[in-house]
Order: C-alpha cells, then structure tokens, then sequence
C-alpha cells in the first residue's frame, strides 16, 4: 500500500473566532430572552418589587431581569412556543418548619391542581403531617 503524506488543512476560521461567535451567538439569545420576559411581565401588568437605587431605563431592566433569575429554588421563565410565564412557588408549613417548591408554576395553571396533586384527599400525607392534618378540603392558602 503506498504511504501518503498528511497534509495539515487550515480551517477557515481560527477556534478563537468560532469561539467569540459562540459567545456573541449565546448573548444575543439571553438579550432576547430577556426582553421577551420584560414584554410580558409589561403585558400583564405585574407589579414586581424591585429596590429604588436610582438606576432607570436599561439598567434598572437588567437589575430586574437579574432579580427574577437568581432565586435558589428556580426563576421566572417565559415560554415563546405558547406565550406562558412560569414562576417558582414556595410553600412554607412553618408549624412543622419545612417548605415546598414548585420550580415552574405556570401562569394558566391553579393552585388547587397543584395542591390536588400534593395533598390528595384520600392519599398519603407527608411525613412530616403526622396527623393528616394536611388534605385537600382541609387546606386554606394564604399569600403575598
């Protein structure tokens, strides 16, 4: 079998530019993103708490975003496909010193689906609810 030399091909763009257009690519996605999650918010007129330190405009739009994203136990999401804002929902049983999360509570949904679905009436209650104290028709939600 005849030897044949290797030849080295240069690629046409060097991987520190595949690389930036990477970056460039992602950060133009995450803008998007981003102002779609405002418009919505906007569209809705929610009122989101937000501590007045001056900044206005884009800036305070960023600290908002931001806000929305850095929670441990998920962050608001807006999905395109079907025009849906998601939010992480804790639930705090504070007689027993525990909580809840649920990560993406999407808007269109109830809260009593949610609850069914995690104090059913006739199923197990949680561990932590010795007394079955915690079902369905027992419950009584409040919120801020």
């Amino acid at each position: 079998h005849p030897v044949y030399p290797v030849r080295q091909v240069q690629l046409p763009y060097p991987e520190e530019e595949r690389d930036e257009r990477k970056r460039a690519a992602r950060e133009a996605k995450e803008r998007r993103q981003n102002a779609q999650l405002l418009t919505a918010i906007r569209q809705r007129n929610l009122n989101l708490y937000l501590p007045d330190d001056g900044e206005v405009g884009e800036e305070r739009d960023a600290m908002l975003v931001e806000s929305l994203k850095c929670s441990s136990h998920g962050h608001v999401t807006y999905r395109e496909e079907d025009h849906v804002l998601t939010w992480p929902v804790r639930l705090l049983y504070p007689e027993y010193a525990t909580s809840d999360v649920i990560r993406q509570f999407c808007e269109r949904d109830s809260l009593r689906e949610h609850l069914s679905y995690m104090f059913p009436p006739e199923g197990e209650s949680p561990e932590w609810d010795e007394e079955g104290e915690y079902s369905l028709p027992k419950l009584c939600v409040l919120y801020n």
